[in-house]
């Protein structure tokens, strides 16, 4: 048995950011409700800007102050048969990893300690058809560890698949902090002999902290938390966050585990093949059988860290198993910024892709490799993409592809399908999307279901791409602005999509676009002369993050982005756009 414990924090509470004054669309700053004031850990929607708006439109587009620079963020998904979702079954949680008391530089591959947490916000709905009738978002629960940051974050697919052990809280006590930065177990002359409450899981989530920590913890259910605050062990202290607590990971995976490595980027494998509705009855069935039969419905965990090496692991299913190490291997010498399983259904042709054996992994070198974790003496393939480093990536369907966004403000898609299908082709096609004026971009996220990719970068406007079955065509299609965050004058504008196209920094289509065809594969970005002069950006703007809901209702779904100013925005979109 797991003791859940809240945290005790002597100090200022722990996400206390200064926050900008914010600008919702074309409201000016005159006509701004007074009550839209965006306070700390809180959040508001258009319509408390705006009380004019339609009724219709209420819910599907929120603002929430985090407190501090948003780093990663990740939906929960609501498949498997771990327990069950969230308090009301249309209920979006997302996980955001957040930098505590204005932590805005750290040097890569050092660790940090101190008191640092997870945020879990809740965007309730009240009914299935996409509205939420007027409810706000609200800050769930903080998961605290002792790392001072978090540098990814990500929630188990299928936690029913890994053997946990049943967690309590214990609501007489507390986790103190002896000093400032610092976090400590409870105290044994603390440990006061009351009654302890069995806590419900809902999911499993995987996060890497600052002290070089991979984590592996049982999210406990909201409601059952919040009815525990309200006891006298908490209540009136002026030192207790209500929300904060210490769970003890059900798996914890060392800096000395990873053989002195200190992780930065982490994945589960995705081990259904539910979420991939593009997939064929037959080969839905195979990839059943297959997964079935694969060391006993195991879940795997792939590890990237700064040093180049990458790690794979794989959770116990039962009592009788132990966490235990698949692999260790040099994948580069420079950071790991992405790793991920290849998923399934990707290549319909592909054995290895239907067995779940490969994943790929990005660096800051700006080189892609591809691995079967079977044979990991060399990649399957190996690509240097471009010289401008990596910053986030992901695998793309239909065409199957592997797409990365980069620091010189591109946008690239490595096809794949000629890999897998005929290795002995040199000649690789490579799509290249240069968003003129755009400064580094920062985080691409896909949606294999409804096929479309969200990226963004440092200019603050978050982008969908289409996914176009002819990628090598020289006609492709402009990308859409969805939203996005512009900083004039000290005061954050909350851009519309109209407001954010009108920047001109989105892809425009083929006019914009080029094709390259290279034996090496490397793409060199068009000449920014084309590009329309813009001013410096303001890094406040800058969006960091960015995530898509794997959890799709009648054709929409939740996105969120967030960076710099610590503001998460959270809208849900149509395929329509």
């Amino acid at each position: 048995m797991l003791d859940v414990k809240f945290v005790l924090n002597d100090t200022p509470i722990l996400f206390e950011s200064e926050i900008p004054r914010v600008l919702w669309g074309s409201v000016s700053e005159q006509d701004h409700a007074e009550n839209a004031k965006l306070q700390l850990l809180s959040g508001f929607t258009q319509k408390d800007v705006n009380s004019s708006i339609n009724e219709q439109d209420l819910g599907i587009d929120f603002l929430m102050s985090t407190g501090g620079l948003i780093w990663k963020c990740d939906f929960m998904p609501r498949t498997g048969t771990f327990h069950s979702v969230p308090d009301s079954a249309y209920d979006e949680v997302i996980a955001v990893a957040v930098h505590p008391n204005g932590v805005r530089r750290n040097k890569a591959g050092q660790t940090v300690h101190g008191l640092g947490a997870v945020q879990l916000w809740t965007l309730p709905s009240a009914s299935n058809d996409g509205m939420a009738c007027g409810a706000k978002p609200f800050l769930s629960l903080c998961l605290a560890h002792k790392g001072l940051v978090t540098w990814d974050v990500k929630w188990c697919p299928n936690p029913e698949l890994v053997h946990v052990q049943p967690q309590r809280l214990r609501h007489d006590a507390v986790a103190k902090q002896d000093a400032p930065g610092s976090a400590t177990m409870l105290h044994s002359e603390d440990r006061i002999s009351h009654p302890n409450c069995s806590l419900t899981a809902v999911s499993l989530l995987a996060f890497v902290s600052g002290d070089g920590c991979v984590h592996i913890v049982s999210v406990p259910k909201v409601s059952e938390v919040h009815r525990l605050s309200a006891g006298p062990a908490v209540q009136g202290s002026r030192g207790v966050h209500p929300l904060m607590l210490e769970v003890p990971p059900q798996y914890l995976i060392t800096r000395d585990m990873l053989r002195g490595s200190v992780p930065c980027s982490l994945e589960w494998q995705q081990t259904s093949s539910a979420s991939n509705p593009g997939c064929s009855a037959k080969t839905i069935q195979i990839v059943e059988e297959t997964n079935q039969s694969a060391s006993k419905r195991s879940l795997k965990l792939l590890i990237g860290s700064y040093d180049g090496m990458v790690s794979g692991w794989k959770l116990p299913c039962s009592s009788i198993h132990m966490l235990h190490n698949l692999f260790i291997v040099r994948a580069d010498t420079l950071p790991i910024w992405v790793v991920q399983w290849c998923p399934a259904c990707a290549a319909h042709d592909s054995l290895d892709s239907l067995q779940a054996h490969n994943f790929m992994t990005m660096s800051h070198s700006g080189t892609l490799k591809i691995w079967d974790d079977r044979d990991l003496t060399l990649p399957l393939h190996k690509q240097l993409i471009s010289r401008n480093p990596i910053r986030s990536g992901a695998w793309g369907m239909n065409p199957h592809s592997c797409l990365s966004v980069h620091e010189d403000g591109c946008l690239r898609q490595l096809l794949l399908d000629p890999i897998v299908h005929n290795s002995t082709r040199e000649v690789q096609l490579m799509s290249l999307y240069s968003v003129p004026n755009q400064g580094c971009l920062w985080a691409v996220s896909a949606c294999h279901s409804l096929g479309f990719v969200l990226y963004c970068g440092a200019n603050g406007v978050a982008v969908i791409m289409k996914m176009e079955v002819k990628a090598d065509s020289r006609r492709r299609l402009p990308h859409a602005a969805i939203g996005g965050l512009s900083m004039k004058e000290g005061i954050m504008h909350v851009l519309t999509p109209a407001e954010a196209s009108g920047l001109q920094t989105v892809f425009a289509g083929s006019s914009g676009g080029q094709q390259v065809k290279s034996s090496r594969g490397r793409g060199k970005a068009p000449s920014s002369s084309s590009a329309a002069s813009t001013d410096i950006m303001d890094e406040a703007q800058a969006l960091y993050a960015c995530a898509v809901s794997p959890n799709i209702e009648q054709g929409r779904v939740w996105i969120a982005y967030g960076g710099y100013a610590g503001l998460l925005r959270c809208q849900r979109i149509s395929l329509a756009l």
